[in-house]
């Protein structure tokens, strides 16, 4: 009750800002520009979909520990860990994280788990983030049901030597991190060399205390090197990220569970080559390549008393991802814009997994072991095409298509006979904006998500606690569509953006217990493991409302807030739907931000605020209870000191009040913690 209390006094507060900032002289359309949402470069406010872009002052204000938590104020975005610290995912609208596309510099980040792709980059590359909610499978590819989060890596500074060193202390882990980078340009050659190294410990709690197993750390290294001459730019991209990480399992009576990723390395080459102004038709050639390898070692070890049994799985994984992209931006139709583009990805992961299972009869221990290899493949092809109309003077229409051919192939495996699945598909999305004024307009869209099954849940037999998980290779892909309205407010002393959305989705990917192996597959090694199998049996649909607004008076304080209210249903197809499905009704931040600079050299930004969410529960197809969470609301404090451009520090109070919280889909929240951070740039 505390936390809806909280939330409806945020919505007043957040009304009333709104109204005076629009009773106030409209200024002009503010220049940021996103091009996630359509393909290509427009103005923020007349972009068709639900966008939001963090910028360079976003990255500035933040103390960032783990990457993840830069989207963690934005309405409909949820962060979720599964238990496993520094591996944290982006869930948006209730949509689970795999359902959500990650993109770096445009090129798709596969994952071929079920927990989606995490986030794994040093947070000092970072330009800016694109996050894209909603369905958009038109433009940025399979598996953005939930929608997008495009990562723009930096480039070169402006002059021919620039170089920076920080270091961060986060007392909530007892962990630190550190960075240094040089960056440059000169003569049409720009470049950027970044590295980073962090360590955290057990993360410590108010209720639980010391979160057993639940450390990590990890290494990255970044390139970029970029030469531009006339209306020609070529660049080329290495990263390489390195983790390793416990993860925390709440104590079973009766049993002993431990995870581990003992290592989860990551590797990305990547070319570009961009050509513009080549006529009054062609405005833009873009190619670009990349190869990208993660490797990946998972163990895992149960045993319970009732019944008497132990096991322990190991799996070592590699994955390989090689894909290609041609886009051009076309002027077919005077000031309008024409794009086409072809994509191709080819995934194929390889797995060795040993399995031990130790069961205890009256005749003494028995012990039986098994070992498995198996190699997938997964191509994707597709093409779109994206126009925008200017219809009016006042209105803009996008009007997107895409078509798709996915194969998917088990090449080989011990557990099963080879076999293969294959999809076609094609997409659409229209989008209308009327923006009467320069300063805010008005929107609809209609767009379609489609995610097809990746190659775990096709052909993969897992064994995770007293479970084996077999694969389906009769899967049918995932699909949604969404419906926005929205309107969007942006002159210097406020931005506002309101978007009420309906989500609908259909042939959910889910697991089933069956009672017999699965056609095709080997028995498990002990007949007291459960079996279960993916099935698609799912349904959902989501509506909701998002509201984020930041208003800038001549006041010493400045009201900022972020607030989502949605009511999601599942549909199980075995005649029982429940509302009960994760999503928590309402959650949102709210803030006073002040800006007081001292003396001539040294400016300093303050925000307090209040994060919250109403509490949440989750209901399996049986209707048993498999995850419930009472809400929450932390108080925090931000700080952030700039001396000259030189020196910056940044400091978080979290969570002042020392409240014992949990979100749903994230391990218990760090109780009173102090993050520092300082960067010095020569």
């Amino acid at each position: 009750m505390k936390t809806e209390i909280i939330i409806l006094g945020g919505l007043s507060l957040l009304g009333l800002s709104i109204a005076q900032a629009v009773a106030g002289e409209p200024s002009l359309r503010l220049a940021d520009s996103v091009v996630t949402g359509t393909g290509f470069a427009v103005a923020s406010l007349m972009s068709p979909g639900s966008t939001t872009r963090i910028d360079e002052d976003d990255l500035r204000r933040r103390s960032l520990a783990d990457v993840a938590e830069l989207f963690r104020d934005i309405p409909g975005v949820v962060l979720t860990d599964a238990d496993t610290p520094g591996m944290k995912r982006i869930s948006i609208r209730g949509e689970s994280s795999r359902r959500v596309t990650i993109r770096i510099d445009g090129q798709t980040m596969t994952d071929h788990t079920d927990y989606g792709t995490p986030l794994l980059i040093d947070p000092a590359m970072i330009e800016r983030v694109e996050v894209v909610r909603g369905p958009s499978s038109v433009i940025n590819g399979s598996n953005a049901i939930g929608g997008v989060v495009n990562i723009i890596t930096r480039r070169g500074s402006d002059g021919p030597l620039a170089s920076y060193v920080g270091g961060g202390y986060y007392s909530g882990t007892q962990g630190y991190r550190s960075n240094a980078g040089l960056a440059g340009s000169a003569g049409g050659v720009d470049y950027r060399l970044s590295l980073s190294r962090s360590e955290h410990g057990e993360r410590r709690t108010r209720d639980v205390g010391e979160l057993t197993n639940s450390s990590y750390d990890n290494e990255s290294a970044a390139l970029h090197l970029g030469y531009r001459r006339a209306n020609h730019y070529l660049a080329f991209k290495a990263e390489r990220f390195d983790m390793s990480a416990g993860t925390w399992v709440e104590p079973v009576p009766g049993a002993s569970l431990r995870l581990d990723f003992p290592k989860r390395d990551q590797q990305r080459y990547a070319l570009f080559h961009e050509v513009t102004d080549l006529g009054p038709v062609v405005k833009k050639l873009s190619a670009n390549g990349y190869w990208r390898t993660v490797d990946r070692e998972f163990s895992n070890s149960v045993q319970t008393q009732l019944p008497p049994l132990a096991v322990t799985s190991d799996s070592l994984d590699d994955q390989r991802t090689r894909g290609l992209a041609l886009q051009t931006e076309l002027e077919l139709f005077s000031e309008q814009t024409t794009l086409l583009g072809l994509e191709y990805m080819d995934d194929e992961l390889g797995s060795d997994k040993l399995s031990s299972t130790t069961v205890s009869t009256p005749m003494g221990p028995v012990r039986t072991t098994s070992t498995a290899q198996q190699q997938a493949s997964q191509r994707t092809w597709s093409a779109f095409l994206q126009q925008d109309w200017a219809l009016a003077e006042a209105w803009t229409a996008y009007l997107g298509g895409r078509y798709y051919r996915v194969k998917s192939e088990l090449e080989q495996s011990t557990e099963r006979a080879a076999v293969d699945s294959q999809d076609e598909r094609a997409l659409g999305s229209l989008g209308l904006v009327y923006s009467p004024a320069p300063h805010w307009a008005v929107r609809a869209n209609l767009a379609q998500g489609y995610s097809y099954p990746n190659l775990n849940q096709l052909y993969s037999v897992v064994t995770a606690s007293n479970r084996v998980h077999y694969g389906n290779p009769d899967l049918k892909p995932e699909r949604a569509q969404v419906l926005e309205l929205g309107w969007r407010y942006e002159v210097p002393r406020v931005t506002a953006d309101v978007v009420l959305f309906h989500t609908s989705a259909s042939d959910y990917i889910d697991r089933q217990r069956v009672t017999d192996t699965p056609a095709g597959y080997q028995p498990p090694s002990s007949a007291r493991l459960e079996q279960w199998q993916y099935i698609n049996i799912n349904e959902a649909s989501t509506t909701g409302l998002e509201i984020a607004v930041e208003w800038r008076p001549d006041w010493f304080v400045q009201p900022h807030a972020a607030v989502s209210l949605s009511r999601r249903e599942f549909d199980y197809g075995n005649g029982y739907a429940t509302w009960n499905s994760g999503l928590p009704a309402a959650s949102g931040t709210f803030g006073l931000r002040a800006y007081a600079p001292f003396w001539q050299q040294l400016d300093s930004e303050l925000d307090l605020f209040i994060r919250t969410a109403s509490g949440a529960e989750r209901k399996g197809a049986d209707r048993s209870v498999e995850d419930r969470e009472s809400g929450y609301a932390t108080l925090n404090l931000a700080m952030t000191f700039d001396y000259r451009e030189r020196l910056s520090a940044r400091l978080l109070l979290g969570n002042l009040l020392n409240r014992s919280y949990r979100p749903l889909g994230e391990m218990p929240g760090l109780k009173r913690h102090l993050d520092t951070e300082l960067t010095l740039t020569f």
